[in-house]
C-alpha cells in the first residue's frame, strides 16, 4: 500500500497521468479496491477489467506500464509499450532475459517507487526492438502439438502478420467475452468459498480456544479459592501458635 501511495505521489509531482489496474484476479481486485478506499484514490484512477479484452484495451492506452503481474508485462511487450516488472518469481527474470531486457526486471530489494520510475524512463530511452520470432514461439509450439495429434497439417501454419491480425481485439467475439466473464466469476466464487471455509475453520478454532479459556478460568477460580482457604488456615494456625507462645510466656512470668 505504501509503495502504491509513494508511486502516486511521484507521478503527481511529475505531472504524469496514470491509472491503477489489475489483471482481473479476484484477490488483486479486492486489494486495489481496498487501497483506493484507504488512500482516497479517485474512481477515474482505478480500472478493474472484467474480461481479457478490457485488460488488453487498458494497457494499449498506456505509454508505459509498471507491472507486478506477469500478464501485464507480456501484453506490454506485445504492444511495444515500455514496461518494468517486479522480479517476484524466477519466470519473470527468465522472460525479460529472453526478450533481452533484463534491466527492466527489478528484484524485490530494489522495488520502491523512486527506483521503479527511474528504471522505467531508462528502459524507455533504449527503445528496444520487439522480436517477432520470440512472439511466435508459443503459437508454433501449440501448432506442432496439433500436427502431432493429427488435428492439423504443416501447411496451415500462419506467419506473424496473419496471427497478429487474427488476434486483434476487434476479432474477439461477444461470446468469447461472455465465457471469459463467466470464468472470472467462477474463479471469484471459488476464492470466496476458500475464504469462507478458512474463516469458518478459524471461527471453530476460536470457539474451541474460547471454551478452553472458560475451562481454564473455572480452574483458576477454583485454585484461587483453595489458595484463599489455605491462607485462612495458615493465618489460623499462626494465631494459635502466637496464643500458645503468649500463654507460655505468661506462665514463666
Amino acid at each position: 500500500m505504501k509503495y502504491l501511495d509513494d508511486l502516486r505521489k511521484i507521478l503527481d509531482d511529475k505531472g504524469l497521468d496514470y491509472v491503477f489496474y489489475t489483471n482481473g484476479n479476484f484477490l488483486d481486485n479486492i486489494t486495489l479496491m481496498y487501497f483506493a478506499k484507504e488512500y482516497h484514490i479517485p474512481s477515474n484512477k482505478i480500472f478493474i477489467p472484467n474480461t481479457t479484452r478490457e485488460l488488453v484495451e487498458i494497457i494499449s492506452k498506456c505509454e508505459k506500464t509498471i507491472s507486478i503481474r506477469m500478464h501485464s508485462a507480456i501484453i506490454s511487450y506485445a504492444l511495444d509499450i515500455p514496461s518494468v516488472t517486479l522480479k517476484w518469481n524466477e519466470k519473470v527474470g527468465l522472460f525479460y532475459n529472453n526478450i533481452k531486457r533484463s534491466k527492466a526486471a527489478l528484484d524485490l530489494a530494489e522495488w520502491n517507487a523512486e527506483n521503479v520510475v527511474n528504471r522505467l524512463f531508462e528502459v524507455e530511452e533504449k527503445q528496444y526492438k520487439k522480436d517477432e520470432n520470440y512472439l511466435m514461439t508459443l503459437y508454433k509450439y501449440l501448432y506442432n502439438i496439433f500436427v502431432k495429434l493429427g488435428m492439423s497439417s504443416n501447411l496451415g501454419i500462419y506467419d506473424f502478420k496473419t496471427v497478429k491480425e487474427l488476434l486483434y481485439l476487434d476479432n474477439v467475439s461477444s461470446e468469447e467475452d461472455t465465457k471469459d466473464m463467466c470464468t472470472r466469476i467462477s474463479k471469484g466464487q471459488y476464492h470466496y468459498l476458500c475464504r469462507f471455509v478458512e474463516l469458518r475453520k478459524k471461527d471453530d478454532e476460536f470457539n474451541h480456544l474460547k471454551k478452553q479459556n472458560k475451562n481454564l478460568s473455572t480452574k483458576v477460580i477454583e485454585k484461587e479459592k483453595k489458595i484463599k482457604d489455605l491462607e485462612k488456615e495458615i493465618q489460623r494456625l499462626n494465631n494459635l501458635k502466637v496464643m500458645k507462645v503468649y500463654k507460655k510466656i505468661k506462665r514463666i512470668k
